[in-house]
């Protein structure tokens, strides 16, 4: 919301961000949230109107108790609560806690049935019907509105209806490439939560670069690049076994070309980078 969003928080709103870190390097805890929260009249800071979190975060879960005592706390100064939940599917489907109960401390929701549910387009914001009306007038403002949209509504009911159980399989695919790379002896950044492993090949000796060159000239190409594994609910068990295949033969390479694995690594840490190959269209 901070880094990839363009600036549009201070472009659309005037308002600024304070982003917090979180201590445990997993998730956003109150503790984190009190540190960083301005709840002042001091005229030299801009006090705090929104505390705004998104799970899932790089396919990490926030822990539902750790959201309901921040809610807690932010109502308790009358603050509001908005949820990036783009992704927010994957936590129902894996914790199989209802979209109801995940949405219940927060005062707007964002949700994407683009992303891991598979629509062709389309979001949508949750909130109050004050607050929708509000919402609608600020999107016909900004030239927004779309129009005609009865397609996309459909599209998204039919992800709802029949992609969502197809989440499930989509985080075995991602345990498997966590479980895969571990055995390979890749260095996991991230572990498979829902849908997303961040992992580091540099102690096989092998370099992003020369796996993404690999994955293209298979005889069905694997489009690759950077940290990130993202599964989704078109992918292929076949591209995961490919894609472990290439770590497999270019460690194999190296070891045989003499490398030798270093007790320590560094990593740049994760990039927002894929992988991607779409299975064939369901008939």
């Amino acid at each position: 919301m901070v880094s990839y969003e363009a600036g549009g928080t201070a472009l659309h709103s005037g308002a600024t961000t304070i982003p917090v870190v979180p201590a445990n390097d997993h998730h956003i805890t109150l503790a984190d949230v009190k540190r960083k929260i301005i709840i002042s009249d001091d005229i030299h800071f801009a006090p705090t109107r929104i505390v705004q979190l998104e799970n899932t975060l790089n396919g990490t879960i926030i822990p539902q108790s750790d959201i309901i005592e921040i809610g807690d706390y932010a109502h308790s100064h009358g603050l509001k609560m908005h949820l990036d939940g783009a992704r927010i599917w994957h936590v129902a489907a894996e914790t199989g806690t209802s979209m109801k109960e995940l949405c219940e401390p927060f005062d707007s929701i964002s949700v994407c049935f683009s992303k891991g549910l598979g629509a062709p387009v389309g979001s949508c914001l949750v909130g109050t019907q004050e607050f929708i009306t509000k919402a609608k007038w600020f999107r016909k403002a900004f030239g927004a509105g779309m129009r005609q949209i009865s397609i996309l509504s459909a599209s998204a009911a039919y992800a709802l209806t029949h992609n969502f159980p197809q989440l499930f399989r989509v985080h075995e695919l991602a345990r498997r490439l966590e479980s895969g790379l571990s055995e390979l002896g890749a260095r996991i950044l991230s572990p498979a939560e829902t849908c997303m492993v961040f992992y580091d090949p540099t102690p096989l000796g092998v370099s992003y670069e020369e796996i993404g060159e690999r994955g293209s000239q298979l005889s069905e190409p694997l489009t690759l690049g950077g940290s990130r594994l993202v599964v989704h609910i078109q992918t292929e068990d076949k591209a995961v076994d490919d894609f472990l295949d290439i770590i497999r033969q270019l460690a194999e390479e190296k070891k045989a070309a003499g490398w030798v694995r270093p007790e320590q690594t560094e990593s740049n840490g994760p990039q927002q980078i894929y992988i991607r190959r779409k299975a064939a269209p369901a008939t």
